[in-house]
């Protein structure tokens, strides 16, 4: 597949006290000194971010889709539009802990992931699942990603722990743009969620593809090429993985 434009989507946004709107939400937002539940959601909340900013993103795209059952979990966010302020989109957060627990510091089980999306998918009626990428060879997880996001679906990415201990990579680089060129941010972020949400190509073929990604409530990039080297020299093609939209065959993706 040969793409000469980058690829961005328009995803969850979060209106904050400024006026801005973030990229995604950010389990940073939750104080992690007052309560159990704000403090497990700050701690080890990416999952449970990725899981509801995925709702939200599918509530915007499925225009005239049915209410279920987990429509109650968005509270005031989904009432007030597309676009959440921080206080709604937080007590949506924590209405989903209710149901799905993040444990302090290790987070949401990645096997419960695709499982609470696929619950929430089914009340909606929607034609499409979400699944883990089992073959993760090097070949078809970028037909995954180009192709998900070149029909408009996010791609939840699971940044896994180090289990290498020879391994000198302790973790993948978050890069930011600034003036127009990406500069390192934030280095070996590991075990940690994010959503996928574009690609950028370079002008030269010998440069890297960089991923853009929504994370800590803010749109960053990672090197392809660095953390294709972490996932295997590091950690684990099964720990470092994608969750992707499957849609049923023969059907539209927000077909009613």
């Amino acid at each position: 597949m040969v793409i000469s434009q980058n690829i961005s989507l328009d995803y969850t946004k979060v209106r904050l006290e400024n006026g801005t709107l973030s990229h995604g939400g950010s389990q940073q937002w939750f104080p992690k000194d007052e309560g159990f539940r704000d403090k497990a959601i700050h701690t080890g909340g990416c999952g449970l971010i990725a899981i509801f900013d995925f709702m939200l993103w599918y509530e915007t795209h499925a225009a005239g889709s049915r209410k279920g059952p987990f429509s109650c979990l968005a509270g005031k966010s989904l009432m007030s539009g597309p676009v959440p302020d921080r206080e709604a989109y937080m007590d949506g957060i924590r209405r989903l802990y209710r149901r799905y627990p993040s444990i302090p510091k290790l987070g949401t089980s990645a096997l419960l992931l695709p499982v609470c999306l696929n619950v929430y998918l089914r009340s909606r009626r929607a034609k499409m699942r979400v699944s883990f990428l089992f073959r993760n060879t090097a070949g078809k997880r970028m037909r995954i990603l180009e192709g998900s996001l070149l029909d408009g679906f996010p791609v939840i990415m699971d940044i896994g722990a180090k289990v290498n201990p020879f391994s000198k990579q302790k973790g993948v680089t978050f890069y930011k743009e600034q003036n127009g060129e990406l500069k390192p941010g934030i280095p070996n972020v590991h075990r940690h969620f994010v959503t996928v949400t574009g690609m950028r190509y370079p002008e030269d073929a010998t440069e890297p593809v960089y991923l853009e990604i929504s994370s800590w409530g803010r749109k960053y990039f990672v090197n392809y090429d660095e953390l294709c080297s972490y996932m295997t020299k590091s950690s684990m093609p099964w720990l470092t993985g994608f969750f992707f939209v499957k849609i049923e065959r023969g059907t539209k993706p927000f077909e009613e």
